[in-house]
């Protein structure tokens, strides 16, 4: 927990508020499919951890 904590501070996402997470991880997300599958676009929900966690890694590797 402490290594994701670090990596979503470094990335800028520990301060943001709920909007500004959608702006910032929404669109770049790879898990729209299953969002819309589940009518959670645009809600903060579980599946949210996981796409700006995967966004967050993808981000740092391709650096």
């Amino acid at each position: 927990m402490k290594f994701l904590y670090e990596v979503l501070k470094n990335k800028g996402l520990i301060e943001l508020d709920i909007n500004g997470i959608r702006k910032q991880t929404c669109p770049k997300c790879d898990l729209k499919t299953l969002c819309i599958r589940e009518k959670s676009i645009g809600k903060l929900s579980p599946l949210c951890l996981d796409g700006i966690v995967t966004l967050c890694f993808k981000e740092s590797f391709s650096e």
